[in-house]
């Protein structure tokens, strides 16, 4: 929920803060060629949100380094193959 409030934050008016710095982060890795070119904060921030929702027990721990894996593979320019 924090994340989603620091995503929503600033009432609409400018960019809020967490988007805007999630932004200069996917701009530097597109402009290195590392992060597909139509990655955005938005929808990173959005897919993140699963992270925190999933429940907190140490069984869950294998699945958020999993789920954690795609999310950042999806990033990527080029992607790995499955390994």
């Amino acid at each position: 929920m924090a994340v989603e409030a620091a995503a929503h934050a600033g009432g609409g008016r400018d960019r809020p803060p967490a988007v805007a710095a999630l932004d200069l982060l996917l701009k530097a890795g597109k402009d290195a060629r590392q992060v597909r070119s139509d990655a955005e904060a938005e929808d990173v921030l959005l897919l993140g949100t699963c992270l925190w929702r999933a429940e907190n027990r140490p069984a869950w721990r294998e699945r958020r380094l999993r789920m954690l894996t795609v999310i950042i593979d999806g990033l990527r320019a080029d992607p790995p193959r499955e390994r």
